[in-house]
């Protein structure tokens, strides 16, 4: 028994060290730009289809920036290192994803959606007067999702410092120019957990030895 435990663990280590770096969700709060903002990215796949869902949740948003921020104007996620992603779809936004919001595959920068396609896509309000206020309101509606569907080439990973969240506040007459979030965040790999569990693992067979 305590054999069949001791390979039992060597196999956790193993898999912990070769299994690719991959997690349900990361979260980015605190940041000096999130004005209390928190911001969830989640990565799903069924049947080759890979889904993103951002929310951003508003509960505790405080403007401290003095510019009379009134809706977030544009949002770009990462989840691979680089360009293997296409067919990029909008499938779920504040307002309608169709109408209101153009998506691509490209970067955020202070003008909005840009050119930069290694793995990021993004998507941006095309009505210059946003048909949604995207700020905390008296109704109590403060969060906000966008939900899109792609294809990859190859697995979404998400690698540290390559999984990258960012939005753009914007004021009421969209004049704003350099408000950005960008914030990278490193998620807990499942590599790190099995790796956590081999080690526990081999730590009890070897006091058992002893």
């Amino acid at each position: 028994m305590t054999h069949k435990a001791h390979l039992l663990a060597i196999l956790f280590i193993v898999i912990g060290f070769f299994s690719p770096a991959l997690a349900d969700s990361v979260e980015i709060s605190g940041c000096e730009s999130c004005f209390g903002a928190i911001l969830t990215l989640s990565v799903e796949e069924s049947g080759g289809v890979y889904t993103a869902t951002l929310t951003v949740d508003l509960t505790n948003f405080n403007d401290t920036s003095t510019k009379s921020i009134h809706h977030i104007q544009a949002v770009d996620v990462k989840v691979q290192p680089q360009d293997t992603i296409s067919l990029v779809e909008l499938k779920s936004s504040p307002g309608d994803p169709g109408n209101d919001w153009s998506t691509n595959g490209a970067s955020l920068s202070n003008g909005g959606c840009g050119k930069n396609d290694a793995g990021f896509f993004c998507s941006e309000q095309t009505d210059g007067t946003p048909t949604v206020a995207l700020v905390p309101t008296a109704d109590g509606s403060n969060t906000y999702i966008w939900i899109w569907e792609f294809t990859s080439s190859s697995e979404p990973t998400l690698p540290d410092g390559d999984f990258h969240i960012g939005l753009k506040w914007q004021n009421e007459g969209n004049t704003l120019n350099g408000l950005v979030i960008s914030e990278y965040s490193v998620p807990e790999p499942v590599s790190i957990i099995l790796l956590g569990v081999g080690l526990l693992g081999l730590s009890i067979v070897r006091k058992t030895y002893v």
